[in-house]
């Protein structure tokens, strides 16, 4: 994995200062600590940092040009296929200097052009700049497992990994208002948005071609249509224990250390189970959270590691370690992102980075199969019983909505009032309530900011025009293209490359996502499991105790920070002369949250105000 950064001036044939180019590539570092080099070409520049995993000599760095000179490259990802298809190519007589991936994506767009693309199976980000012909071809994944950003003003395109490079070039820091309802009722901004004006997140499975006279962007790729196939549940477990076989051995490939994530939960525990097999001296890591309770899983995870046999080694973390990593985590964080379990995977990264550079994680299984809480509210929805009148009096609602509060009973209340909320709602509006931490109506009070509601309403329909009441794999397909690809790959990349680790998820490889988005729904979530094939496929590989414990997801203590360890920070960023310069919240409404927060019963508003505290504190960073 790397950084990337490029220029393409449409208007100014001046040559491209290089000494802006390295510094704005130069922001990539952390994403690439083991080298970084630019290319410069008339109206074009690229700019590449390194995170040497395959083939780490010298001769395979970036930016990388062919031997004809015409073509040069950037590339962000792995091509975990690229053996097979030099294979391919050097039957065709095609030469190789290098044994990278990199090199054989290059030589398959020279070859094929955007067809190439269909090929290639990995995470991937990359440029192609043809000199000869002056065009830029830019490309990001299936599924959006790296990012890509560009800006776009008709004299110049700017494009990078992350935002921060966009900005170190120089472009109008100006505030994209329509996406702060989006930001403050789902804790992230979803693509193709982003903070700022002009600004844009290449949407997964698109590509641009930008040449003198336009640029165009197409879709090469979407998750395909759920054709519910006609097959036995046997027949789907065996072609799952196949699929997912083959996509961890394909990313075991590396030429640097490499190990697994291990959790509490069934995911991590599969990948764990299957590259043990395949690699004997298999490494796993977890983190602990001694005294913490609920929030600390590490005994799972060593359940997990000593069924399997491999090389574990928990890392205990305190509730200061946490909260010392706030910090880091504000300064890496260069477009407003308030999911705070990234916090937890910032630090396991970390941590993990001393001992390996590449880890397996089991992301992306829930979205597949539905193993979350809401998608249980979902199926209670779509397939109502005369029980479910008398739901939100009883326990089984406790477990339909994930979440850590002080109040047993307040948390119970909660989760029957939301759930009593969305279940008269339209589908898309209940899918998009169960999506969200802060109702439309909630954030719109917050904001002073007005946007157009015919835009807001086009980039929601987006995410949520699939869903129509028919089948729980409308609910999966939509996670796939909203909280997956702009919450959890965001996080996992994101928080994992500022401290140079890379992740691979196996369970995203694409031949695996088309097949079980093809197979019946009720083969994955019913009501007496969530994620019911999964488990069945796999009950060899997941211990028992890991099969039978519930659901919990990767937090932290938000709540109390926000009444006791970060209260400081966030009442400095929310004075209210500043709040009133600012312009963009209405202080009434920031004051009666906070006021909130106090209460034994907050709700949801310890997450409302950190997501507040993040926006203010990358505001006054990158703003002010």
């Amino acid at each position: 994995m790397c950084g990337i950064f490029g220029v393409y001036n449409i208007v100014n044939q001046q040559p491209i200062d290089q000494e802006r180019v390295e510094k704005a590539t130069f922001t990539l570092k952390q994403r690439g600590p083991d080298g970084s080099a630019v290319f410069l070409h008339g109206a074009c520049a690229l700019g590449h940092t390194r995170l040497s995993v395959i083939d780490v000599r010298a001769i395979a760095s970036q930016p990388m040009t062919d031997e004809s000179g015409r073509y040069t490259i950037v590339f962000n990802g792995e091509c975990y296929n690229y053996r097979v298809l030099k294979a391919g190519l050097q039957k065709d007589g095609i030469s190789f200097f290098s044994d990278s991936d990199t090199e054989v994506i290059l030589k398959m767009y020279i070859r094929f052009g955007e067809k190439a693309l269909n090929h290639l199976n990995g995470c991937f980000a990359f440029a192609v700049y043809d000199n000869v012909q002056e065009t830029l071809f830019i490309a990001r994944d299936r599924l959006g497992i790296k990012p890509l950003l560009y800006y776009y003003d008709e004299k110049s395109l700017v494009f990078a990994s992350e935002l921060r490079a966009i900005m170190e070039w120089g472009i109008p820091r100006e505030p994209e208002p329509l996406s702060f309802p989006f930001y403050f009722q789902l804790n992230y901004i979803p693509a193709p948005l982003t903070i700022l004006k002009n600004v844009l997140k290449l949407m997964p499975g698109q590509y641009l071609k930008i040449s003198k006279s336009k640029l165009e962007k197409h879709t090469w790729w979407v998750i395909p249509e759920n054709t519910q196939e006609e097959i036995s549940e046997k027949e789907a477990q065996e072609k799952i224990r196949e699929l997912l076989y083959a996509s961890v051995e394909r990313r075991l490939i590396a030429d640097v250390p490499l190990g697994c994530f291990l959790s509490g939960g069934i995911d991590s525990a599969i990948i764990t189970g299957i590259a043990r097999e395949i690699k004997p001296d298999l490494q796993t890591f977890s983190i602990g959270f001694p005294g913490m309770g609920i929030y600390d899983e590490s005994s799972a995870a060593e359940t997990t590691a000593k069924k399997h046999n491999t090389k574990h080694t928990t890392i205990p973390i305190s509730t200061s370690d946490l909260l010392n990593n706030v910090q880091h985590f504000l300064e890496v964080t260069d477009e407003p992102f308030a999911d705070s379990s990234a916090v937890a995977v910032n630090i396991l990264s970390q941590v993990t980075k001393r001992h390996m550079t590449v880890a397996l994680s089991g992301d992306g299984a829930d979205e597949l199969f539905g193993g979350y809480n809401k998608h249980a509210a979902h199926l209670r929805v779509l397939q109502p019983e005369f029980s479910d009148h008398f739901l939100p009096l009883t326990s089984p609602l406790g477990s339909l909505f994930s979440g850590s509060r002080s109040s047993r009973i307040g948390n119970l209340l909660r989760k029957a009032s939301k759930f009593q909320q969305g279940r008269k709602l339209s589908h898309q509006d209940r899918y998009w309530l169960w999506c969200s931490l802060m109702s439309e109506k909630q954030s719109g009070a917050l904001l002073k900011t007005n946007s157009s509601k015919v835009d807001y309403d086009y980039y929601r329909k987006l995410y949520t025009g699939s869903v129509g009441g028919r089948d729980m794999n409308e609910i999966l397909t939509s996670d796939l293209r909203l909280v997956l690809a702009n919450d959890m790959l965001t996080k996992a990349d994101k928080f994992s490359m500022s401290e140079g680790l890379e992740i691979r998820v196996p369970f995203l490889d694409h031949t695996l996502v088309e097949y079980v988005n093809r197979i019946k729904s009720e083969f994955k979530i019913n009501k007496l499991e969530r994620k019911s094939i999964l488990r069945r496929t796999f009950t060899d590989i997941i211990p028992d105790d890991i099969m039978r414990k519930p659901k919990h997801g990767f937090e932290i203590p938000v709540e109390k920070w926000m009444k006791n360890e970060l209260r400081g920070l966030l009442d400095e960023y929310t004075q209210p002369s500043y709040i009133e310069r600012q312009g963009v919240f209405n202080i009434n409404v920031i004051q009666a949250l906070k006021k909130k927060s106090l209460a034994t019963m907050s709700g949801d508003t310890p997450a409302n105000l950190w997501a507040i505290l993040v926006f203010q504190y990358w505001w006054k960073k990158y703003l002010d």
